[in-house]
């Protein structure tokens, strides 16, 4: 009877540990998305030409994943030489890619850092935060 109440209390204590561990990496997943929806935006306008009113109607009305989409969009048109340029002349460009990197960086190792990390880390890395990290990483040739 004791081994069978300790066994349950072990259980429960696994269980509530998870759920503090999963409400963790959902707020600082949270900050981390918001902080590089936040640095998209300064991308799209240094890649891009000037950004529509629409884009930022969307914006406003709560689509967050916007400039990413955007970003992710003028990138594709084989924007890569240029990204690495205006990462090479430019420090307030450059410093928004290095955030934007280690950002995204910390996501996947937060993800990766809880059990079953491995299903979150493929949907971060295919989600439009994913290519753009994908694109620029591959631009400034912190990955091959």
């Amino acid at each position: 009877a004791l081994a069978t109440t300790i066994e349950k209390r072990v259980a429960q204590t696994d269980e509530y540990l998870d759920t503090l561990a999963q409400q963790d990496l959902s707020r600082a997943a949270s900050l981390l998305i918001e902080s590089l929806n936040s640095g998209a935006i300064d991308i799209a306008k240094m890649i891009g030409t000037e950004v529509p009113d629409t884009d930022w109607d969307a914006y406003l009305k709560g689509d967050r994943g916007i400039f990413v989409r955007r970003a992710v969009k003028l990138v594709d048109r084989g924007a890569r030489a240029q990204i690495n340029k205006l990462f090479e002349s430019e420090p307030e460009f450059r410093d928004q890619v290095r955030r934007y990197v280690r950002d995204f960086e910390r996501l996947i190792a937060r993800a990766m850092a809880e059990r079953d990390g491995q299903p979150l880390s493929v949907a971060l890395l295919s989600s439009d935060i994913g290519k753009l990290y994908v694109i620029l990483a591959q631009s400034i040739s912190r990955i091959a």
